[in-house]
């Protein structure tokens, strides 16, 4: 796993192996946020964050939390009357 700083890219070689025996390399390229940087982007793009949780589990969002699970509700009100949306 290699991180790099200045795209914020998380390079990782994953190594599978099959009955003990090396079968192949896969190599996944994640981008990273920070948990400031997506507040600001939703704000941005008008976004409201209803919650902010740590984990698929519903668990808080905090220090030790390895995920950002957003519950959002999209407040543009111009787009959802052009495109016929309507939340309530």
């Amino acid at each position: 796993m290699k991180y790099e700083n200045k795209t914020q890219i998380n390079r990782i070689k994953w190594h599978y192996f099959v009955n003990d025996k090396f079968h192949s390399i896969q190599k996944l390229d994640m981008r990273m946020y920070f948990p400031q940087e997506l507040d600001a982007y939703l704000k941005w793009f008008e976004f409201t964050i209803i919650h902010k949780f740590g984990s698929f589990d519903e668990e808080p969002f905090n220090d030790n939390s390895e995920k950002q699970i957003f519950v959002c509700k999209f407040i543009n009100q111009t787009y959802n009357e052009l495109n016929g949306l309507h939340y309530r």
